[in-house]
């Protein structure tokens, strides 16, 4: 009776343990179904607010303060808008100088925005056209990989270029290069008439939105032209086009695409600026303005480290990677990576252009690598979700401050342009017919209030390509004034000058000239010349 007893007890206890692990084993799967349609509802969810959180960042990072080449273009735009354009300056305390408009669209554009809505319709119109740029960049990364490595890019290239994302004409011809770009791209793979159509209204577009930029449409061309002149040549002599990791396409819609970059040669006298177009850009060249102006100067690695990373992670793929380069894209890669070493300026291009080339290699690896869809999974998981996760927060714990700064926010730096000053000659001076000597920093805004500069940041106005003013230029004289200071005093006959306090020719002034100085602020210093 004990044994059977005893056995009946180990046979229940048995049972229970069989069913208790059973039971913890159900859970256990039903709990991780549980979580996995709440990651795949919570993706869902990132999906339809990505658009969101691309206009959300760029309110979050764009700087509210405006650069110079914003103040004239307001009343560059003011002055054609009533006037037309008649090929002079009305602004410089030279008179007679002849400016050519290279921006014309564009700076009528933002006088009719200001004229309307005031500075914070230029700020609003500035998140407009960058959202427009982002939201290009992303459908281009999404012809060439999937939509999670397309959005971790595309933040990856806005955040690189929210510093280019300013009320300037580059905002517009960014998004119209992009633009060149994809419907080159589409136009290989089928050539219609809509894509070609498109491609030759875009240069005139650019051309009379942005003068300086038009030769760069014709860049993107190249690389293609180079691939098939190539595979052509190397199809004569009976070579291979794969030769290890470098693959040479030869694609019979290229010479389709030929005719059209022939067309598009012509389109830059759909214009009211007449030959300018192709004059402009080699004048601007020639000039030493390159030589002063700081985003024209050599890229320094050091000083420029979230772009550095972008060029060592494409550097990493290529080089211990086993995907295949097309040979249009090594091109693409090396010839913007070489013009932003020569111009700080071109990181912006070499940030769009190759980071259209990092979502398509990314891709290539992950298709090589043939992940299963469990890995696939865990990606989305482990990498998209947190990032898009701690972008929302960095969103909401920012968001509510900057929309609440946006209407009582001056959208004029007070350290960097004189202000109070400018209220202070407007008042107390007869401003219209002194002649001022000003920094080139602040020009345009004392334009923008009705002040005759000496110079201004529409550098290609002041050089001798363009004006050649007693055997030199206003950009030249301006930058030796240090160095021959009573020369140019007397060259310009100025009636006050208009200093940074920490310029040093504000030093040289205090020691050795007796200057009335006649109004000084904590940044600013307005002397009265006295002979």
């Amino acid at each position: 009776m004990i044994f059977s007893n005893s056995f009946f007890v180990k046979y229940l206890l048995k049972k229970n343990i069989i069913y208790y692990n059973l039971n913890m084993m159900y859970m256990k799967k039903f709990k991780e179904i549980y979580y996995n349609l709440k990651i795949d509802k919570l993706l869902k969810i990132a999906n339809y607010l990505k658009y969101f959180l691309f206009l959300m960042l760029l309110i979050v990072l764009n700087e509210k303060n405006f650069q110079n080449d914003t103040f004239y273009s307001i009343k560059i735009g003011e002055f054609i808008k009533n006037n037309g354009i008649d090929f002079f300056d009305h602004f410089c305390i030279v008179k007679n100088l002849s400016y050519q408009y290279p921006h014309f669209l564009y700076d009528l554009l933002i006088y009719i925005i200001y004229d309307k809505f005031n500075f914070i319709g230029i700020y609003f119109s500035t998140i407009i056209f960058g959202f427009i740029n982002i939201i290009c960049l992303y459908k281009v990364n999404l012809k060439n990989s999937n939509k999670y490595i397309s959005f971790i890019i595309t933040i990856f290239q806005t955040l690189l270029l929210i510093p280019f994302f300013t009320a300037r004409a580059q905002i517009i011809t960014f998004f119209l290069l992009i633009l060149t770009y994809y419907f080159i791209e589409k136009f290989l793979k089928k050539a219609k008439l809509l894509f070609a159509i498109i491609l030759i209204i875009i240069p005139i577009l650019i051309t009379n939105t942005h003068l300086a930029i038009f030769p760069f449409y014709f860049v993107i061309y190249l690389p293609y032209f180079i691939e098939y002149l190539i595979s052509k040549i190397m199809t004569k002599k009976n070579n291979k086009l794969k030769y290890n990791r470098v693959i040479i396409n030869s694609n019979s819609n290229v010479i389709k695409l030929f005719f059209i970059f022939i067309i598009c040669l012509f389109t830059g006298f759909v214009t009211p600026l007449k030959n300018f177009s192709y004059i402009h850009f080699i004048n601007l060249l020639k000039g030493n303005s390159l030589n002063f102006i700081s985003e024209h100067q050599p890229l320094i690695l050091i000083n420029a480290i979230p772009y550095l990373i972008f060029l060592i992670i494409i550097f990493y793929i290529m080089i211990f990677s086993d995907i295949k380069f097309k040979l249009r894209d090594l091109f693409f890669f090396f010839g913007m990576t070489l013009l932003s070493f020569m111009s700080q300026r071109q990181i912006s291009m070499s940030v769009i252009f190759n980071g259209f080339l990092l979502s398509k290699w990314l891709n290539q690896i992950i298709l090589e690598k043939k992940l299963n869809s469990y890995q696939i999974y865990k990606f989305k998981k482990c990498i998209y979700l947190p990032i898009f996760t701690i972008l929302i927060l960095f969103i909401l714990l920012l968001i509510p401050s900057e929309i609440g700064n946006i209407n009582n926010y001056s959208f004029v730096n007070k350290q960097k342009y004189p202000i109070d000053l400018v209220k202070y000659i407007k008042i107390n001076l007869n401003y219209t017919e002194s002649r001022f000597f000003n920094e080139y920093d602040f020009g345009s805004y004392l334009l923008f209030n009705d002040i005759p500069v000496f110079i201004d940041s529409r550098a290609d106005l002041y050089l001798k390509e363009f004006n050649n003013f007693e055997g030199n230029d206003i950009f030249t004289d301006y930058f030796n004034i240090y160095n021959k200071f009573d020369e140019i005093m007397k060259k310009y006959n100025f009636d006050y000058m208009i200093l940074y306090k920490s310029n040093k020719l504000n030093i040289l002034i205090e020691k050795a000239y007796k200057f009335e100085k006649i109004y000084e602020d904590s940044n600013f210093v307005l002397y009265k010349v006295i002979n």
